[in-house]
């Protein structure tokens, strides 16, 4: 990709904070106090946090809240979503060894989360939407979300969890920053069924699950760190070239168009799924847009799969509250990867190299038979 020429997340004027308030736990009733951060969650502290957000047009109805209502509202379910998932309105906090070495935990001592409320001048839900695809995501979007300049590793003195109510002229946007050492995406999105559960008035939803107890191996063994490479890790060291961001869209009829070319370059023997095609499609077109590669050379992708309910013989829990994901890597020669007529194999996984398709059977055989021994 191309590089950009100016920082797309520098702070846009027209987006105003009214206020900011700290958010804690309402009534937690746990008693638990410190939660070890496992192997899953302890490979993610010293990268970036998960930003997600949802954009709303305002309402079409003829008795309308106030917006200030609306606000109150979300802040008050949004305490008591807390109460349950304790942890976030935590830190980070360690136990150094005589031998260099830390233990990491959540400390629950409910220091709270920041509930900033902001307001987008003049700015529409158009305009945050910006253009069609394939484009950067419009600027003004990096003003919408809470944290922008905090890592998984500022967790020891920064919140783990925070977020942003942002009026837009049409509509509201409510953008949230999620430390990635504490929860991955299934874990916080659990979180945002319940608030929004708990908004709208319904008293049923599953409860987070905090025990480390598994027989999963990257789970309950307690993991020590080098402490000083996290306590003086300093990013600034890192070289990272700027890159442009973009958002592309498969429409259910292209993923199938090109299942059915995968499919036929198989003869029509085997099936792929969407998931399968989509990477290697993904994968091929990444390797093709880069100018000359090494036919020779070996090229990987790392597919990310997730525990919960793939575990034997004990289901992982749905709702475990953490990180529950692991990778395996696919690895081809270039010249294998981007050959005519390749998409079907690279996809499925046949020819008894470890294509997409096989990895991904054996990520899932590798969780199940983890609990075996």
């Amino acid at each position: 990709m191309a590089s950009s020429t100016s920082d797309p997340r520098t702070p846009d004027a027209r987006v105003r904070i009214l206020s900011t308030e700290i958010i804690h736990a309402k009534n937690t009733q746990s008693p638990l106090e410190r939660i070890p951060l496992t192997a899953c969650d302890l490979r993610l502290i010293l990268v970036g946090t998960i930003q997600k957000g949802l954009l709303f047009r305002n309402p079409t109805t003829d008795h309308p809240i106030s917006r200030q209502t609306f606000i109150e509202n979300l802040k008050s379910a949004f305490s008591k979503a807390l109460a349950l998932h304790h942890p976030f309105a935590g830190r980070l906090t360690a136990d150094e060894h005589p031998d260099g070495s830390a233990s990491v935990y959540i400390d629950c001592n409910d220091a709270g989360c920041p509930f900033l409320h902001a307001v987008a001048d003049g700015v529409t839900v158009d305009e945050a939407l910006h253009q069609p695809f394939p484009v950067p995501p419009a600027p003004i979007l990096w003003s919408f979300f809470p944290s922008n300049d905090v890592k998984n590793y500022h967790g020891f003195t920064k919140p783990l969890m925070s977020v942003q109510i942002t009026e837009l002229v049409d509509g509201v946007f409510i953008g949230w920053t999620v430390n990635h050492a504490v929860a991955d995406g299934t874990a916080h999105w659990n979180f945002h069924r319940i608030w929004s559960s708990i908004c709208r008035g319904c008293g049923e939803y599953s409860p987070p699950v905090f025990t480390r107890d598994s027989s999963l191996e990257a789970i309950k063994k307690k993991i020590r760190v080098p402490w000083s490479r996290i306590r003086d890790f300093n990013e600034d060291n890192l070289v990272i070239p700027p890159l442009k961001e973009g958002t592309f869209h498969f429409s259910r009829k292209k993923i199938a168009e090109l299942k059915a070319k995968g499919t036929a370059e198989l003869s029509g023997s085997r099936q792929i799924s969407s998931l399968q095609i989509l990477i290697a499609h993904l994968w091929r077109a990444v390797i093709r847009s880069r100018a000359d590669p090494d036919p020779e050379s070996e090229t990987r992708f790392v597919i990310q799969v997730g525990f919960r309910g793939r575990f034997e013989p004990n289901k992982f829990p749905a709702h475990y509250f953490g990180n529950a994901i692991g990778g395996r890597t696919v690895t081809m020669k270039v010249k294998d990867l981007v050959a005519e007529g390749s998409l079907g194999r690279v996809g499925e996984g046949g020819g008894g190299e470890e294509r997409v398709g096989e990895q991904m059977r054996r990520q899932g055989d590798g969780v199940s038979g983890a609990g075996d021994g």
